[in-house]
């Protein structure tokens, strides 16, 4: 496994704002290049992931809140090569 490859997840976050370096947030079988600036609004519940790309790094504040239970969010796999891998196009979220 590479060191960049994330977790799927899926829990209450709601937004991710990209700092500095360029990454990936991947949703509902697609992939996005995220960048400085870029807001993601993830909704409660919605499976996904997000991470570095392979040869950047990502600095990103999630605001999010918690579960019933005091947890951010439930951990899935790993998202696989294949996954991370998809092609990704900047959207300017």
């Amino acid at each position: 496994m590479q060191p960049y490859i994330s977790f799927w997840r899926a829990g209450t976050i709601r937004l991710l704002y990209v700092l500095d370096g360029v990454g990936y947030i991947g949703k509902r079988g697609r992939v996005e290049e995220i960048r400085p600036g870029d807001i993601v609004t993830i909704d409660p519940g919605e499976v996904h992931w997000h991470g570095a790309t392979p040869t950047n790094f990502m600095a990103h504040i999630a605001i999010n809140d918690v579960d019933e239970n005091g947890s951010p969010a439930s951990w899935g796999k790993h998202v696989t090569e294949a996954e991370y891998k998809t092609e990704a196009t900047h959207v300017g979220l």
